[in-house]
């Protein structure tokens, strides 16, 4: 599993729009910086001299809830694939989110 502790919430953030009115409800927050070839968002940093990928999706729910459970997947309530908004993302056990997953 990654580690989400070694991410940099200042540069995390300078790389989101937090404008109004983006996203298919006008409330999304968007990545601005490299895409993955399905559009979301990858935050791409240096770990102990390592270059490690993180999809920007998962580190806003760890950076906002303070955890990233690696066995569920992360999912976009607003369909937007670039929104790091957490209020748009939620935990499921499926890959197409068919329901939220219980947290306990």
């Amino acid at each position: 599993m990654k580690d989400f502790g070694s991410i940099n919430p200042d540069v995390f953030y300078s790389n989101v729009d937090r404008r109004r009115g983006l996203g298919p409800e006008g409330d999304c927050h968007l990545w601005l910086g490299f895409k993955n070839k399905g559009g979301a968002g990858v935050l791409v940093t240096k770990v102990g001299g390592r270059t490690i990928n993180f999809k920007a999706h998962r580190a806003a729910h760890w950076l906002h809830y303070g955890y990233m459970p690696g066995d569920l997947f992360c999912i976009h309530a607003c369909g937007e694939p670039s929104c790091v908004n957490p209020r748009h993302l939620y935990l499921s056990d499926r890959k197409k989110g068919i329901g939220p997953a219980r947290i306990m």
